[in-house]
């Protein structure tokens, strides 16, 4: 399936995000941390297709959110779609009053067989979590398109998330910017079902799949000490972790098998659909829904202390990929399977 001719047009979402101090943590290793992963910017690009913030407002090549206000950025963890109990599927670790360190749960190690004396099914010690909250742990907004033909909307490898500096907020641990906290941002984008408001998780985005903070040495592992480097080409695979509540699952476990993508794997355009543009009377055009959530997952190698304070910048690219037959009225289609 070839894609379309691109136009020159860029659909610009414009997020103005002032910096917070809060309290949080890389949750591989337990360190109080003033922390402020601040988003800065977001700019989507639109090829082929027109974009709105909501189904019947103005369809524009140019889209300005205007200020957004302030977020606290702490490393959260999950999947990031709204599920069929309403709850967004994402997680933060509850905290000590007193010192502010994670606290954690013991539960049955799911993977492990019983003793054969006792019966005891062996536990694991997880983080025990609290439901993030959107506008506070992560940025969520929603995206309508519309075309005069039918296809699918892909989000596009071009996408970038990108420190916003790098020589500035420079780490106490290192020689590099904690703008690196790039390396630890992900996104999701859910499919809205416009009759029932179901969202249907569609991709889960590692956008910097070959960044990798690499520690000293163990002697030299400590809060005060330097030795701290940053690799921004490294070709060391990361083991893609995410909580689901209080369990801790690997990308190719649960519902998240097959939707995760990152850099390394998302080349092309069809690699990551997320959207059908489906006829739509009301609106008189094809059009696609989706929700886009982005955050700092703090299982990923890069949520370390080190990079606590760090601010980043999201270039979200969507293109149209047309289909090769008329899918249809999405008034009468639309109302399925959904999430939520």
């Amino acid at each position: 399936m070839a894609k379309k001719k691109l136009r020159n047009s860029a659909i610009i979402l414009a997020a103005s995000i002032l910096s917070l101090i809060a309290v949080a943590f890389a949750w591989f290793y337990s360190l109080r941390s003033g922390k402020a992963e601040s988003l800065d910017f977001v700019s989507v690009h639109s090829f082929d297709v027109e974009a709105s913030f909501t189904k019947f407002g103005e369809y524009s090549e140019e889209l300005d959110a205007g200020d957004t206000g302030s977020l606290n950025f702490e490393e959260i963890s999950g999947m990031g779609y709204k599920n069929s109990d309403g709850v967004v599927t994402l997680w933060k670790p509850k905290k000590n009053p007193f010192t502010a360190e994670p606290l954690t749960v013991n539960i049955p190690d799911g993977t492990a067989q019983p003793d054969p004396v006792t019966g005891e099914v062996p536990e694991i010690t997880v983080w025990d979590c609290d439901r993030a909250v959107a506008g506070e742990d992560f940025y969520e907004f929603e995206l309508y398109f519309k075309s005069t033909d039918p296809g699918t909307v892909c989000l596009d490898p071009e996408s970038t998330v990108t420190p916003k500096t790098t020589d500035q907020r420079m780490s106490k641990f290192g020689p590099f910017s904690t703008d690196y906290i790039a390396g630890a941002v992900r996104i999701s984008v859910s499919e809205v079902d416009e009759a029932s408001g179901n969202e249907t998780l569609r991709i889960v985005w590692a956008p910097n799949a070959s960044t990798e903070l690499i520690p000293p040495t163990p002697e030299d592992r400590t809060r005060t000490q330097t030795g701290w480097s940053i690799d921004t080409d490294s070709a060391d695979v990361e083991d893609y972790q995410y909580y689901s509540g209080t369990e801790q699952l690997g990308v190719g476990e649960g519902e998240l098998a097959g939707l995760f993508h990152s850099s390394a794997d998302a080349v092309n355009p069809t690699d990551m659909p997320v959207a059908s543009l489906l006829m739509d009377n009301e609106v008189g055009a094809y059009s696609a829904h989706i929700k886009i959530r982005i955050w700092a997952e703090g299982t990923d190698r890069e949520a370390k202390y080190p990079l606590a304070g760090g601010k980043f910048e999201a270039t979200l690219c969507f293109t149209s990929m047309p289909a090769e037959t008329d899918p249809g009225d999405t008034t009468s289609q639309q109302g399925g399977q959904g999430n939520g």
